[in-house]
């Protein structure tokens, strides 16, 4: 008797549920109008001229309180975003003469938009004229052969060149400017980037 009341029970279960689909996380995530995203080789590019991204978002994490597995991406519009002649970039795609870029350093962190193709390049000599670069475990000092202050990793913002040292400070920090040997500079900022799907 006690097995004819459990088969009856999940008859009932199984018919109550036949026209329901079992929502996913996929299922959530399209409903509330998530984005789609892939994953771009972001080549490494500086602006000839003082301009506007135009078009522009930042990406950012959500924490979805799941302790394991990925963060969700954010998406925010955030309208112009002015940079200048020498900053560096991150060339995501080219088409009709207009390039999507990414911010490969700033704050806001993690901008993606839109310049003209013609005020970009990806010339060695262009790009080592850069305002941004990056150390890693650089010697740093006072002043050219002054003190040695220690060594640094970072991606640096270039305040002056002097005769083969340049003046630095750690992007977005503030931080006093140190002096490094100009050899010691990395341009290569090449990176796979997330990307909004179009």
């Amino acid at each position: 008797m006690l097995a004819l009341a459990v088969i009856l029970c999940m008859v009932l279960l199984c018919c109550s549920c036949a026209g329901n689909k079992m929502r996913t996380s996929e299922d959530d995530d399209a409903a509330a109008g998530h984005t789609a995203y892939v994953e771009r080789d972001g080549i490494t590019g500086v602006v000839l001229e003082d301009c506007t991204l135009t078009d522009c978002i930042v990406m950012t994490d959500k924490d979805i309180g799941i302790s394991s597995g990925p963060q969700r991406k954010i998406v925010e519009k955030m309208g112009n975003y002015d940079i200048h002649a020498g900053d560096i970039i991150l060339i995501l795609n080219e088409q009709d003469g207009r390039m999507k870029v990414a911010i490969p350093h700033g704050d806001p962190p993690h901008v993606h938009g839109y310049l003209s193709s013609k005020i970009v390049s990806t010339k060695k000599a262009d790009i080592e004229n850069g305002n941004q670069a990056r150390v890693i475990e650089c010697m740093t000092y006072d002043t050219p052969n002054g003190n040695k202050l220690g060594e640094r990793s970072a991606g640096v913002q270039i305040l002056s060149r002097e005769r083969g040292w340049c003046q630095i400070e750690p992007l977005g920090t503030g931080e006093t400017p140190v002096w490094i040997q100009i050899e010691q500079l990395s341009f290569d900022f090449d990176q796979s980037v997330l990307d909004t799907a179009e």
